[in-house]
């Protein structure tokens, strides 16, 4: 979303292990006050729940992006439960589907797009039990060869649409992928721009 390869300047870590072991900001390169904040896993021995909140800080969160490699869990429920409390949005993402897909084909299972639905099906299912109904689940792969497949280009035209208005033309702009109603959306805003400017270029040359 940010733009930014893997292993270069402003890019979130990746690895195999433990990479987000404090809050860290990752700023647009041109948009600065579009901020994404990637916090710690909740619950763990560096982050307990005791002082989660005070780490997230929702208060001046726009949203709440909960990520997973497996199961909605009780940490997961914990988080979703305090960030209603705040009255902002959370929404769940399952990760790592690439693996999912790839252990089923090593045993001549579901084809990629059953096992995707099929991990969907299970995870809203897990979330209505635990009483949060209607809640947006989007499967996605961190591998960056993945990039761009599955859910995330709906995850990113949910949060446009779902966003403050206020916020929703810096997000567009920031947004690198090429995707039809980002670029939809980014053609809308700079028409409007250049109209503006026209007008008071107009106003100027008549004044």
């Amino acid at each position: 979303m940010l733009g930014r390869p893997r292993y270069t300047d402003g890019a979130a870590d990746v690895g195999v292990t433990e990479t987000t072991t404090i809050k860290k900001e990752y700023k647009h390169p041109q948009y600065p006050n579009f901020v994404l904040v990637d916090c710690p896993g909740v619950g763990t021995q560096k982050c307990p729940k005791a002082d989660y909140l005070q780490l997230l800080d929702l208060q001046n969160c726009d949203f709440v992006i909960i990520i997973s490699g497996e199961r909605f869990k009780e940490n997961d429920a914990w988080l979703a439960t305090e960030t209603t409390k705040a009255k902002k949005k959370f929404y769940f993402v399952r990760s790592k589907i690439d693996i999912d897909i790839q252990n089923e084909s090593e045993t001549g299972g579901s084809k990629s797009s059953e096992v995707v639905k099929k991990v969907e099906d299970y995870s809203k299912k897990e979330l209505s039990d635990l009483g949060f109904k209607n809640v947006d689940v989007f499967i996605i792969s961190s591998n960056f060869k993945w990039r761009g497949k599955f859910h995330l280009n709906l995850l990113i035209t949910t949060l446009l649409k779902d966003i403050p208005i206020l916020k929703r033309d810096s997000l567009v702009l920031s947004i690198s992928m090429t995707i039809q109603p980002v670029l939809d959306q980014k053609k809308t805003i700079l028409l409007k721009r250049i109209g503006k400017i026209a007008s008071t270029a107009a106003c100027r040359v008549f004044s």
